[in-house]
């Protein structure tokens, strides 16, 4: 099985040219450079819609499942309404979006558990980022074989920032070392 993982991708829809089973996109996928809500859902429902609709899948099985991410404006609090509009726009059921649940991927006969959960530790109040954000982490069932998460679990240092204005920072998440 190919399978493909990205993150942080803040707008940058990078150009998939291998054939792939299963994508996994670990949260900011939208622009960095307008947070707005309404540019949000605007560009998820349209340049990113196209991009999910012509990348080069495998076979009819083949998906994307994605969580939200810190930089997921639109997609906290959306409404189950809004949620099926948008994803209407993305052909064949491809995308899967996960906001804390879990959902089965069938390659070949075989299935593999895949828990989503977007929820991370507080950062400057931005999307998903919840003082009590481990209580999410209560809904997370034995027996994934994939765990979707936006945090980096703090694990020799994962999570630590080595560029810009963050540089030394760690954004690891000691909580979910544990998991």
């Amino acid at each position: 099985m190919r399978v493909i993982v990205v993150s942080d991708l803040h707008g940058s829809l990078i150009p998939i040219k291998e054939k792939f089973d299963l994508l996994l996109m670990c949260g900011d996928c939208e622009p960095v450079w307008d947070q707005s809500r309404q540019y949000h859902k605007e560009w998820l429902k349209t340049d990113f819609a196209n991009w999910i609709n012509n990348l080069p899948y495998s076979d009819e099985e083949s998906r994307v499942v994605m969580i939200a991410g810190n930089h997921s404006f639109f997609l906290e609090g959306i409404t189950n309404k809004q949620k099926g509009e948008w994803l209407s726009n993305i052909n064949n059921n491809r995308l899967v979006y996960l906001d804390n649940e879990e959902y089965d991927f069938v390659n070949k006969g075989k299935t593999y558990k895949i828990f989503g959960c977007p929820y991370c530790k507080p950062l400057y109040g931005w999307p998903f980022c919840r003082e009590n954000y481990t209580k999410y982490y209560d809904f997370i069932p034995n027996g994934m074989d994939i765990l979707l998460l936006h945090d980096a679990p703090d694990i020799y240092n994962g999570g630590m920032s080595t560029e810009g204005r963050v540089a030394g920072m760690n954004f690891g998440n000691k909580e979910l070392a544990s998991y």
